[in-house]
């Protein structure tokens, strides 16, 4: 350090000679700039190639003078530290302005900052500006955190085979946050902190002792590493392990390495700081520690410093609610009284703009923000700052599939949402990574908490009433014009997602047309998306399957290649010759490959997987010659099997209603059926139903038992009605509806029907039967259940694969009586 010091020193004088050269006039101007050195540079504690960190610190931005000292001292230090000496630096240019608004990562390499070269002055006052805005708290319960999170991230231990020197438990780091709280907590000079902490009782004149003594030894190794190696490296792998033990002077045992002695030592030095530095971390963090006007921390909990917040703005309950979220600590018992007490007189908001700035806070928080919500809604601060969330709280749903309360669905709901920054939520990499990516999660989290406030209204449709009250707390909140407006379309659309991947085919084109004519920006996609996901979940546990989570992502994933794709209209021609050499066969007949190609409909084509498509030529040729393949696969962490059937198509409608049929006989749950015929001389019918028996996949013996019902009435060895029958089951029992409606030209080639009926496993089976008792070819089938119905819907065209007319829909309706609603059991 002290090497580098000269080094800096000399440059800085050349840089300021050249400067003065160029600019005559300021030959005898002394100038008004700072060189610091920051982290372990500033610190003293650089090994041989640790990073050099450099911060530039002018008196104002924009001087001609102290620009050209700037200009000439970047390009040697690149020259001679850099490129010459391989050693890697830091740059940056601070001014005094930038104090407040300076990062973590910042900040902490400025506590360490000293003067190497340049203007005491002005050095002076930049370090006066730092510490006049620096928050001691805030920082240390940053440093708090990061700690912890490395701790974790490394196991926990300082006993690895290959420690890292630097961010193990028990590295070097664990020394340095440890003296880093402590500065600023006691507001002490680097070198008189350990008497500082021995006098404060943290720790004793040994551990002190044996602080320091770790730290030397950690260094040692570290810095031999570094000279091993030819470059910075701070994790001591095995191989060099031995070489640096003999460094060292360690000698080995008989039969021993000498590496384990060095090791040993290691360890012990290592757990030493890990134990120690774990004690002050601890010590200074439960310490007395000032948090705002009447808010102190003390041994780890938010308590009234003195009786001042009586006087206070009653806000003071939301700042205490923010900083708990902000330090992840709790409120004291007392805070909560005293809480509750301001809450209960119902005080008037003094100040709403300062609220919607608290809130945004709050929300903007992803990760932390369903807790805080929960404690404050526990409190009853919730419901003062957020009116409407009281009409809710307590709401009993009328959607019997929800398991609670309107607003006890909402928290839980924001709560998954949270869950998904846990890295470990492996199946949730996507929805994470979408989270993590937006760039104001605060307008989804206030969309999420109002998405159901409209349910106080019973008249009108509560994502409408819900946009609207969230339009005016936005607006009463003073937040800007993007982040309202991104919340109302959210709260207004946002069972859209769900009702597409749930009711619509998402292989059609038309679909995602419809979808994205609504859902028209990738970042409004993003936050539904999201919404939807937590939305769903937050019904109740069964809601949200491995199924419908495949469908959601299905639609996310084909809505967004349709908003950033500029071809609207894929070349099909195209398509399917490039389909050609991407599926070159080996051991097929490339004239068969072409002749399924070329039959199968455009939809098949864009969205059936290679692979998949590989196997079905293959039971294509099986079902040729009239032997119907039924597989089976089972997705893996999925609680639904994917049954494909491809048979001979029926020469008339109802090929559908003999399959479910058989399911239904099976006692199987049906989700959604996907049904191609492949058109030729002789059609085949390729089609893939979801399906689960009682919540899970399809054993070995029930998948036998599927395929053997499936084989007699694909052959005609039964009849549907006969199996239906047979399984204790009346196939003549008339589907029952409570809502039926019928779109002519849903698509250029389609009529959509959806269907509403009471729950029931034969639904699907009984209204694809009166679809075809009518002659309607039906081409795909949704089935979900939704506010205690079971909500169906089928793609459908005539016998002749034409366009239904609209007069021909009304037949539908005599086929499918209405059904006895429900009565409320709440009158």
């Amino acid at each position: 350090s002290a090497l580098m010091d000269c080094v800096v020193k000399q440059l800085f004088e050349m840089a300021v000679t050249k400067a003065r050269q160029e600019m005559p006039g300021h030959t005898d101007v002394e100038p008004e700039i700072a060189v610091v050195a920051t982290g372990g540079y500033g610190r003293r504690e650089l090994s041989p190639y640790s990073d050099l960190d450099l911060t530039f610190i002018p008196y104002q931005d924009g001087d001609p003078f102290l620009d050209a000292i700037v200009r000439h001292m970047f390009r040697s230090v690149m020259d001679v530290i850099m490129t010459r000496a391989g050693v890697e630096v830091g740059y940056a240019y601070r001014l005094m302005d930038d104090c407040a608004q300076l990062d973590s990562k910042t900040r902490t390499g400025l506590v360490d900052m000293r003067l190497i070269a340049g203007s005491r002055s002005q050095y002076a006052r930049f370090d006066q500006s730092f510490w006049a805005v620096f928050n001691p708290t805030d920082f240390i319960f940053e440093k708090v955190s990061e700690y912890e999170a490395r701790h974790l991230k490394f196991g926990n231990t300082p006993h690895l085979a290959e420690p890292n020197l630097k961010e193990i438990a028990g590295g070097i780091r664990d020394f340095h946050v440890a003296r880093w709280m402590a500065q600023v907590r006691y507001n002490s000079p680097i070198y008189q902190i350990w008497q500082v902490l021995c006098d404060n009782g943290a720790i004793s004149d040994e551990e002190s002792k044996r602080l320091g003594e770790a730290f030397e030894f950690l260094t040692r190794v570290r810095n031999h590493l570094h000279c091993l190696a030819g470059e910075q490296r701070d994790i001591l792998a095995r191989t060099r392990q031995e070489i640096i033990a003999e460094k060292l002077g360690y000698q080995a045992k008989p039969g021993y390495s000498p590496a384990e002695p060095l090791m040993h030592d290691l360890y012990q030095h290592m757990y030493d700081l890990f134990r120690l530095c774990r004690h002050i971390v601890r010590y200074i963090a439960e310490s007395k520690l000032f948090l705002s006007i009447g808010l102190d921390c003390e041994h780890g909990e938010i308590a009234p410093a003195n009786k001042s917040l009586e006087r206070e703005s009653p806000l003071w309950t939301v700042w205490a609610c923010r900083i708990a979220q902000q330090y992840n600590i709790k409120l004291s018992l007392a805070t909560q009284v005293l809480i509750e007490e301001v809450i209960s007189e119902t005080p008037q908001m003094p100040n709403w703009g300062e609220a919607g700035r608290l809130m945004m806070e709050i929300l903007s928080q992803r990760g932390k923000v369903a807790e805080t919500l929960r404690l404050m809604a526990d409190l009853g601060v919730l419901g003062w700052i957020v009116p409407d969330f009281n009409a809710i709280h307590h709401l009993i749903p009328y959607d019997s599939s929800h398991e609670f309360s309107v607003g006890e669905h909402t928290l839980r709901a924001i709560a998954y949402l949270d869950e998904l920054m846990d890295d470990e939520a492996q199946e949730q990499t996507d929805l994470r990574h979408s989270l993590q990516s937006l760039v104001r999660p605060e307008a989804l989290y206030l969309a999420m908490l109002y998405h159901d406030a409209g349910k106080g209204d019973p008249i009108r449709p509560h994502p409408e009433v819900g946009a609207e009250l969230v339009g005016k707390v936005a607006d009463l909140w003073g937040w800007d014009s993007k982040a309202k407006e991104d919340a109302i379309w959210l709260v207004q659309n946002h069972l859209v997602m769900a009702q597409t991947a749930r009711q619509r085919d998402l292989t059609l084109d038309h679909t995602i047309r419809d979808f994205t004519k609504v859902v028209d920006d990738p970042e409004r996609l993003q936050m539904l998306y999201l919404l939807t996901y937590a939305d769903t979940k937050g019904v109740a546990a069964r809601i949200w399957t491995p199924l419908q989570a495949h469908f959601v992502g299905e639609l996310y994933m084909r809505a967004l290649r349709a908003l950033k794709s500029e071809d609207d209209v894929p070349d099909i021609g195209g398509f399917r010759r490039r389909l050609m050499r991407e599926l070159n066969p080996e051991n097929t007949d490339e004239s068969i490959v072409a002749e399924h190609i070329q039959n199968m409909p455009p939809n098949y084509l864009l969205n059936t997987p290679r692979e998949q498509m590989a196997l079905h030529i293959a039971y294509v040729e099986k079902a040729k010659k009239g032997e119907p393949v039924i597989d089976f696969y089972h997705p893996p962490a999925s609680a639904h099997t994917e049954l494909t059937i491809v048979t001979p198509d029926d020469p008339e409608p109802g090929l559908l209603s003999k399959i479910t049929g058989c399911l239904y006989a099976a006692d199987l749950d049906v989700h959604a059926a996907y049904v191609f015929t492949r058109q030729g001389e002789s059609p085949i019918a390729l089609d893939t139903i979801w399906v689960d028996f009682r919540g899970r996949q399809l054993s070995s013996a029930k998948c036998n038992e599927v395929k053997g019902f499936l084989e007699k009435v694909l052959t005609g060895k039964t009849t549907v009605a006969q199996l239906v029958r047979k399984r204790g089951k009346d196939p003549d029992t008339l589907q029952t509806a409570f809502k039926v409606k019928v779109q002519a030209g849903a698509t250029d080639v389609h009529a959509l029907v959806d269907v509403q009926t009471p729950v029931d496993r034969g639904v699907l089976y009984r209204i694809s039967h009166a679809l075809s008792s009518i002659g309607w070819n039906i081409h795909s089938a949704r089935l979900g259940l939704w506010a205690g119905r079971a909500i169906t819907s089928f793609y459908v065209t005539d016998a002749n694969d034409g366009i239904i007319s609209p007069e021909e829909t009304e037949q539908i309706n005599a086929l499918l009586p209405p059904a006895e609603k429900q009565a409320s059991p709440f009158g």
